[in-house]
């Protein structure tokens, strides 16, 4: 990723930050893939409350605050040039992609056996990209987002 860009998301990190109070935001780097950044903020001189305040009820305030951050960055981009920030906090990410992990292998299973699609309703956008990413390891597998927010689901099924 280009270090603008990351200057970028530094500085409309760092303004959310200070208009909530919190001071100083710093965070780590890494590329994940093509255009795929994972932002880890270092927690060291955070209390519970703020980590609970960002990361909210099972994790909506964070995906807010991801989902705003990469409209921001990408709003002047054609979608080809789009780049996609994950913002971590406290593990928080990690634990929730292994969750996803078990929940898309258990899927693919479950389809296998049953020969049936299988409907994953209650998942995030975000959380239906990464299930549908893990399945793409999947040969036989085929996923399929339908419907509209708030009621936008995941099919699984058998590629025939």
């Amino acid at each position: 990723m280009e270090a603008s860009h990351i200057l970028q998301a530094r500085t409309w990190l760092t303004s959310l930050w200070q208009y909530l109070g919190y001071g100083d935001c710093t965070f780590t780097v890494q590329e994940t893939g093509e255009r795929n950044l994972w932002l880890t903020f270092d927690t060291a001189g955070w209390g519970e409350a703020q980590v609970a305040a960002v990361l909210g009820v099972g994790g909506v305030t964070l995906d807010a605050i991801q989902f705003l951050l990469n409209a921001a960055l990408n709003a002047e981009l054609p979608e080809s040039e789009h780049y996609f920030l994950t913002l971590e906090v406290d593990g928080y990410r990690q634990q929730r992609i292994d969750q996803l992990r078990v929940l898309a292998t258990d899927a693919a299973n479950r389809v296998r056996q049953s020969g049936e699609e299988l409907v994953l309703e209650d998942l995030n956008a975000s959380d239906r990209r990464q299930v549908h990413v893990f399945l793409q390891d999947f040969p036989d597998i085929a996923t399929e987002s339908q419907g509209k927010e708030p009621h936008r689901h995941l099919i699984v099924r058998l590629i025939q």
